[in-house]
Order: structure tokens, then C-alpha cells, then sequence
């Protein structure tokens, strides 16, 4: 599907989840995901998502609509 002014990416690795579990800190995995939303918003977008591989998800699939 195509939409003006829309970007999606999908993501099979995740960094930030990496990284975190090698800390011993993978609890506060989620809090840093639920910044996407609100960088989204401060770029004028709307950020949705369906899965996070955070939350177990096969995936992260980013939406960003412009506003």
C-alpha cells in the first residue's frame, strides 16, 4: 500500500534490544520503545506500529504518517 506523505519500515534486529539484555537491563527495553512515539510527534508525524520485537513480535513495523 501507498500513502502520500507516509514511510514505513520494518525492522527484523533491534539494537537497542541487543544491547540491553547484554546489560542485564532488558526490563526497561519497552520505556525506550515508547520514545518513538513522541520523536514522531516532534517531527510531525503520527508513529504506528503493530509489533515491536521488544514485546516478542517477529518485528518492529514502523509507520509514520505526516500530519
Amino acid at each position: 500500500m501507498c500513502e502520500k506523505n507516509s514511510f514505513y519500515m520494518y525492522f527484523d534486529a533491534c539494537g537497542i534490544c541487543y544491547l540491553f539484555q547484554k546489560l542485564g537491563i532488558s526490563e526497561i527495553t519497552l520505556a525506550m520503545c515508547s520514545y518513538d512515539y513522541d520523536m514522531a510527534k516532534q517531527g510531525g508525524s503520527v508513529l504506528t506500529r503493530q509489533y515491536t520485537l521488544a514485546k516478542g513480535g517477529t518485528c518492529c513495523d514502523f509507520h509514520y504518517q505526516k500530519k
